[in-house]
């Protein structure tokens, strides 16, 4: 009824029972297809499956763990020219199990080095694979290192204690973030879910200008965020480690020759560790927003197949409720699964997530309070280049919390937005199959409540809790601004041991 194919195991999300288990495609158009077990399990590799056929791996498309042994060589390579035209691609698509990275990396080559300066490329030489991942490790070890012990040395770059010290600590986020993200690049759920994106639309379930356009979004992406990691490098350089070089090459009478040496040995670390944890985090902002956008298009597929869209005519009618009850079911099964995998994901970054937006809106405060402190005690703003540096010093951390408070909020409630539109599908596939009104509005209520979209710590990220939240914040900025008069951001600008 759902269009050419439905895979019932797939759809319905992660099943423990099943663990180890490979899950087989279930066909209801195919009456030799492979069947479930009693516990919607799929049985046992060679079950019912014919043995693999011969020939190379690279022959052979492999999805995630669907099996497709069953397949001819010459079926597999048909699955594989359709895969490419669906994604449209000018070079061949290996379909070998493989990392969400690499899976992204084929569909933009400026997408792969966005992730390759991030920290996430797939490296196939496994020494120059431990190689690339020690060069990353050491550059977050040793700059936190050197910005930490900076909040005693307080040589250049050091501006205030509150706006060094959010330096400081925007090594652990982006190391926090790094290794979260490289885990899950391993998730054969996320390879999974990307790849039975691709059968979708080889199976016609949703329009191929789809897919097309997830491609065309992504090259675009890719292309904005490299631009941005470049712009954001280069800014670093002129406001981190060029004045604390200018100091060590050029210091003062006064200076000591340890802050000097300080110094020196700092900017050198700031000059290599720069483009590796400032584009690691920005990276892994892109990594979560095209996560949230392949869940996005997994409702969309079921919001496709559930209103019957491409098939006109030949959607099946049915005269009685009660012929049609079955059917609804499955649609709720279908969209319990969507919910269930984006529920899976959600739990897997909860903390990061939250970690992450603690950090982004400590970074805000502070530089607001910074800001405030630059207008109220000093005499006047007269842009000399120090002071120029040391505004853009604060601009920078601005900027990365503006990304960030804007990619952490809002992808996740455009997500939410796309899964609540779920139960209208519901409503319009059942009508368009001859159902009542009362029972088409009846099941599309029911199934509203299986829908949360993206949760936070079980509580549901939207487009209203972020307006409430964000109006909240720039209130309580504004508040301060009027009120304080800069006098806390002073009291900021001082270290505890100075004081």
């Amino acid at each position: 009824e759902f269009g050419d194919s439905m895979d019932i195991a797939a759809e319905g999300g992660y099943m423990p029972e099943c663990e180890g288990q490979p899950f087989s495609r279930l066909d209801i158009a195919d009456p030799g297809a492979s069947l479930v077990s009693a516990k919607g399990c799929p049985p046992p590799s060679g079950g019912n499956s014919e043995a693999a056929t011969t020939g190379s791996p690279k022959q052979k498309v492999k999805i995630a763990h669907l099996s497709f042994s069953s397949a001819s060589t010459t079926g597999q390579q048909l699955q594989r020219e359709q895969l490419t035209e669906v994604f449209g691609q000018a070079r061949s698509i290996d379909l070998e199990p493989k990392t969400a990275a690499e899976i992204i990396g084929t569909l933009s080559t400026c997408a792969y080095w966005t992730l390759f300066f991030g920290g996430f490329a797939i490296i196939r030489n496994p020494y120059l694979q431990a190689l690339y991942l020690a060069v990353f490790f050491l550059c977050f070890v040793a700059c936190f290192i050197g910005c930490t012990y900076n909040l005693f040395m307080q040589a250049p770059p050091y501006k205030t204690f509150a706006v060094d010290i959010v330096t400081a600590y925007l090594h652990i986020v982006a190391l926090h973030t790094w290794i979260r993200w490289r885990q899950y690049m391993w998730d054969p759920n996320l390879v999974e879910l990307l790849q039975l994106m691709g059968e979708a639309m080889r199976k016609r379930q949703w329009p191929k200008e789809v897919g097309k356009s997830l491609v065309h979004h992504i090259r675009w992406f890719s292309r904005a965020l490299l631009v941005l990691q470049v712009v954001v490098v280069i800014w670093g350089y002129q406001v981190l480690p060029m004045p604390a070089m200018e100091f060590a090459m050029d210091a003062p009478s006064d200076a000591s020759a340890r802050s000097t040496t300080f110094a020196f040995a700092h900017s050198v670390m700031m000059f290599l560790a720069i483009p590796g944890h400032v584009p690691s985090l920005l990276a892994g902002y892109g990594f979560f927003l095209f996560v949230c956008r392949i869940h996005s298009l997994d409702s969309k597929r079921i919001e496709s197949i559930i209103e019957g869209k491409g098939q006109g005519s030949k959607l099946r009618q049915f005269h009685t409720d009660a012929e049609i009850m079955p059917l609804a079911n499955e649609c709720g099964d279908l969209i319990d699964g969507a919910q269930r995998r984006l529920t899976a994901t959600c739990s897997k970054f909860g903390f990061l997530t939250m970690h992450q937006l603690a950090y982004t809106f400590s970074q805000l405060s502070l530089i607001v309070m910074d800001f405030t402190g630059d207008i109220y005690h000093t005499d006047g703003m007269d842009l000399d280049d120090e002071r120029f540096r040391k505004l853009g010093y604060s601009c920078w951390h601005l900027a990365i919390a503006v990304v960030g408070l804007a990619g952490l909020l809002i992808i996740p409630a455009a997500t939410t937005a796309t899964f609540d539109r779920c139960f209208h599908s519901v409503y319009l596939g059942l009508r368009k199959r001859g159902a009542s009104e009362r029972l088409s509005v009846q099941m599309a209520s029911d199934m509203s409540f299986q829908i949360e979209g993206f949760t936070l710590m079980t509580a549901q990220v939207s487009f209203k809790s972020v307006g409430l939240f964000l109006s909240i914040v720039f209130t309580c900025f504004s508040v301060y601004i009027e009120l304080d008069n800069g006098d806390l951001a002073h009291i900021m600008r001082f270290s505890p041991i100075m004081a």
